[in-house]
């Protein structure tokens, strides 16, 4: 596994996370899946930490990069956010990490860093201790190699809070109730991603739902899905009384605009939705 730094400027940063994906016009084809890359935001500090999913590929047209001058982007590819913070004065500088990591390269020609050099940069990253892990997260930090195990506590932590505040917030819109069924019962209700979790940045209210456990089970198994316009379709296969009667109602959307489901996100949902029935 290796590591590299990439510069970018807050609005094309939030594109990154909107669409979970980087672009660059550096020298990056050789970052690998898995490999961490570090946002870098001049002239502040480091912003976030990213790991790569798959290998960087050259744009098949414009209309693929989403960022202002498109042209100026020779790679693209998909990534997860591992953890984020607002860079703010007193961060350490660039240089300051360029030479606790051995770094003699500028950073647009993608100076790959070993796990060892790379050791400030996550540290930057504060993470959950090893003490703080529940059983099985101890007995799976085991079996990861030393030098991800920084990794993987961030990620822990960074889900955690993320979820604590999804949940919030979609009670809140949701006025906590399923917005399927209605159920009020806090027990049974859980915060739902319509697309799915791929780091901090898919914690937005516009991309969940509080549903009823069940109703959440069947909605990520592509058993149902809502259109943009609420309206309910439960697929043929589920054959229970209770969920067949589901069918064509309408959830309840939430009071303000900015909180409903994005009708995108639902239509990618129902596009896998039809082609999990196409399946035999």
């Amino acid at each position: 596994m290796a590591s590299f730094n990439e510069t970018y400027g807050p609005t094309n940063w939030e594109i990154c996370k909107r669409h979970s994906l980087m672009g660059s016009g550096g020298n990056a084809g050789g970052v690998r899946p898995g490999d961490d890359v570090f946002i870098w935001q001049a002239p502040v500090g480091l912003l976030a930490w990213t790991v790569a999913e798959e290998r960087p590929r050259h744009p098949s047209s414009l209309s693929e990069v989403p960022w202002p001058e498109p042209g100026r982007y020779k790679w693209l590819w998909s990534m997860q956010v591992v953890a984020e913070r607002v860079p703010q004065k007193g961060n350490p500088s660039y240089g300051q990490l360029r030479d606790a990591s051995g770094i003699t390269q500028p950073v647009h020609s993608w100076p790959r860093m070993s796990d060892e050099a790379a050791l400030p940069w996550r540290q930057y990253f504060s993470a959950e201790p090893e003490s703080a892990l529940s059983s099985l997260e101890q007995s799976l930090y085991r079996q990861i190699p030393e030098g991800q195990r920084l990794r993987y506590r961030v990620m822990l932590r960074t889900v955690r809070e993320g979820q604590d505040r999804f949940r919030s917030t979609l009670d809140l819109a949701y006025k906590g109730a399923c917005a399927i069924t209605g159920t009020s019962d806090r027990e049974a209700l859980e915060a739902a991603h319509i697309e799915r979790y791929r780091g901090p940045h898919s914690n937005e209210v516009w991309n969940g739902m509080l549903l009823r456990r069940d109703i959440h089970a069947l909605f990520d198994a592509h058993l149902l899905t809502v259109l943009p316009t609420g309206e309910v379709m439960v697929a043929p296969k589920v054959v229970a009384p209770e969920y067949r009667t589901l069918e064509g109602h309408c959830m309840s959307m939430p009071a303000s605009p900015s909180d409903r489901p994005e009708a995108t996100l639902l239509a990618r949902h129902n596009a896998d939705y039809h082609a999990a029935q196409s399946k035999p």
